[in-house]
This record gives structure tokens, sequence and C-alpha cells, in this order.
């Protein structure tokens, strides 16, 4: 497994930019990332009632165990990424004001050296338009977190949002979390 790591991350290093749009990898970070060579990490943060209610659709997972997956792949994310290069914005702020938010990344970007005609690469419209279309479809859902998330839950979603969250601090998950 170790040789198969070491290929692929002389595979990937080799490569001026390179993305991983996958859930998992926010688990699986710590594994990969001693091969990875000035990585820098967007974390896109997603509403937990609309990521809950898509794991429910997809997957009848209940919602409530949904909130919680959301949790601990996000706290995940967030722990095994801040010793490094990353910028964390919402999926909000993506789909309600794109052109903004590009420009934070590119700035993120070209601030890390990323070469100049990578800088200038943007997101596929195919996928903000997908994005655009999914959070529409679940507009109810943000109405609904107080039904379904804790106090906890509600509170550290919104300190992701506003910026406000002490990353040092962070624990895994939340009480309500660990009881799911």
């Amino acid at each position: 497994m170790k040789f198969r790591q070491r290929t692929l991350g002389a595979n990937i290093n080799s490569r001026s930019l390179w993305v991983c749009d996958d859930p998992a990898m926010c688990i699986l970070l710590p594994i990969w990332r001693e091969y990875l060579d000035n990585a820098f990490y967007v974390v896109l943060v997603s509403d937990p009632v609309e990521t809950a209610f898509a794991l429910q659709e997809k997957w009848r997972f209940p919602v409530v165990f949904g909130i919680a997956l959301w949790e601990y792949y996000t706290r995940s994310a967030l722990i095994n990424t801040q010793d490094y290069h990353r910028l964390v914005i919402s999926q909000h702020d993506l789909l309600h004001s794109t052109s903004e938010t590009l420009e934070k990344i590119h700035k993120q970007l070209k601030n890390r050296g990323v070469p100049p005609e990578i800088e200038n690469i943007r997101l596929s419209e195919q996928v903000i338009l997908e994005r655009i279309l999914s959070a529409k479809k679940n507009e109810q859902a943000l109405r609904l977190k107080d039904d379904f998330m804790s106090s906890a839950q509600v509170e550290f979603y919104e300190s992701l949002l506003d910026g406000s969250m002490d990353i040092p601090d962070l624990q895994m998950m939340s009480e309500t979390g660990k009881d799911i």
C-alpha cells in the first residue's frame, strides 16, 4: 500500500494542479498528506440539514444521522487541515456570490504562488448550476434546522459561516453527534 501511495503521490505532485472532490478525503487525508507536496485545501461547508436530506433521499439515512455524519466529516476536514494552507468557504456563498467567492479562492491561490495559467481556471459552470439547483430544491431544509439539530450543532455550523470558530479547541464531535 505504501508503494502505491508513494507512486500516486509522485504522480499528483508532478502536476501543477490536482483537485479531489471526495467527502471521504476528509477522513483519509492523514494517510495521504505525507505524499502531497505544497497542498492547498479548500473546505466547502455545506448546509447540514440540506446535506442530511440529500443523504436521506439517496441512502435512506435518518435526518438526525445525516446531520451527525455531516458534523463528523466537517470536523474531520477542519482538524486534518488545521496546520496547512486552507480556505474555508460556505456552499451558500459559492452559490449566491459565485464571482466573489471564486475571486477569494483565486486570491488565496495567487498568494500561495500558484502559476498564473492555473490561477485563471474557473469552476465548471455546469458544476455551479447543479449546486444551485440542488440548493433551491432543498431551501426548506434551512427552515428545518432547529427541528433536527442540537444547539451545539447549530452553533458549530454558524461559527463556520461567520468565521468565529476557534480551530485549536475543536473537538471531533459534539455530544449530540457522539450519541448517534
